[in-house]
């Protein structure tokens, strides 16, 4: 079965797999602090999602 939509139904997993590296990139950058603040592990940052958006263009 084949859809018309099948290039914008994708885009939301490629949302999913952003955030998810995202989310991975900040648990790194944040293991070396000894007491990361609780905004620190609330947001992430523009250097947590400048890879994965480098690499996609």
């Amino acid at each position: 079965m084949t859809s018309a939509r099948s290039e914008p139904f994708s885009n939301a997993r490629w949302v999913r797999n952003l955030v998810e590296q995202a989310v991975r990139r900040q648990a790194v950058r944040l293991f070396t602090e000894k007491h990361p603040r609780r905004d620190d592990l609330m947001a992430l940052q523009a250097v947590d999602l400048r890879r994965w958006v480098r690499d996609e263009r």
